[in-house]
């Protein structure tokens, strides 16, 4: 009959402390520029639901998103409501002077 020692076995610390350390999971969030500055993931909600509601108000007034190569742009069809928002257009300057009417 074979004998079979449990004293050979490697043995673990299995303390409450130390069993949390070896089965949390955990996963890397890389997004970088509207979370950087977050210290909580309450803090990163509140600032999704903030950009939520700005773009769903943009998406109404009729801006929307393109892609261009590896960007990604918000335009509108119409200049003057571009202007109102604020927004300064990424153009190259040759087109912003082009796009300015002569008097």
């Amino acid at each position: 009959m074979a004998s079979f020692n449990f004293l050979s076995l490697p043995r673990f610390d299995t303390t409450i402390k130390n069993l949390n350390k070896i089965t949390m999971g955990y996963f890397t969030w890389k997004e970088t520029g509207l979370t950087k500055d977050c210290e909580s993931l309450d803090a990163m909600a509140y600032r999704f639901e903030e950009s939520a509601k700005i773009m769903r108000k943009l998406a109404k007034a009729g801006f929307s998103l393109e892609r261009k190569k590896d960007k990604k742009i918000i335009t509108h069809t119409n200049a003057n409501i571009f202007n109102e928002w604020g927004f300064i257009t990424e153009e190259s300057t040759f087109l912003q002077l082009a796009l300015i009417p002569d008097k």
